[in-house]
């Protein structure tokens, strides 16, 4: 496989497997909460979001609950956005859906960065072989052309939550927690979400709260 041919294949792979999102949580457990409680029907609230961020944020982080064995629900279908409700009024939303925690998984910041990749020229390269029939010699050469990469910029979305586990029945702070997610080439702020939502609920069950 010429230098060409390879260039265009790992391009190619790059494309399909590059597109991914990361998120690292660093999280802080109120002594009082450590190897002691579990949680176990969480209320979600996604905030500093829009409401396509805040329904894919939400929904998500119900999807990871349920599928490691706890139960959660979307504010947003119980405090809809659209209404003002009193203190007592949400209280009472709180009594009836039974719920022990409130889960705000709030976005701090976004950003782009943005990398320029200078152009580089790789030559093409050039072989012959030589056949030798009877009293004859055949030359064949063979060349790939020359091609240039870079010239562009490589953008990367940045998104900061905050994350914080309220116990219902007390009124306290369980838990904290600071994300910091990233995304390469093609991720967009609704990956960082996603990322962002699952990676919350899986930091709660390493630091055994649900």
């Amino acid at each position: 496989m010429n230098n060409y041919r390879f260039f265009i294949v790992v391009t190619i792979f790059l494309s399909l497997t590059g597109c991914y999102a990361t998120t690292a949580v660093t999280s802080y457990t109120d002594p009082d909460y450590r190897n002691t409680t579990k949680f176990q029907n969480v209320m979600v609230f996604g905030t500093g979001m829009n409401l396509e961020l805040r329904q894919l944020c939400e929904s998500e982080t119900v999807n990871e609950l349920t599928k490691n064995n706890a139960k959660g629900i979307r504010s947003i279908d119980y405090i809809p956005p659209t209404r003002e409700l009193s203190d007592d009024e949400i209280n009472e939303i709180l009594i009836k859906t039974k719920v022990d925690s409130l889960l705000f998984i709030t976005l701090i910041d976004t950003s782009i960065d943005s990398t320029y990749v200078p152009q580089t020229y790789h030559e093409g390269n050039s072989y012959s072989t030589v056949n030798v029939i009877g009293n004859y010699a055949y030359v064949n050469t063979y060349s790939s052309p020359g091609y240039t990469t870079g010239g562009y910029n490589i953008e990367e979305a940045r998104a900061t939550y905050e994350s914080t586990l309220h116990d219902v029945k007390n009124n306290r702070t369980a838990w904290k927690a600071d994300g910091d997610s990233q995304g390469d080439l093609g991720v967009n702020f609704k990956d960082l979400t996603v990322s962002a939502s699952k990676e919350t609920v899986l930091k709660l069950i390493e630091d055994g709260l649900l």
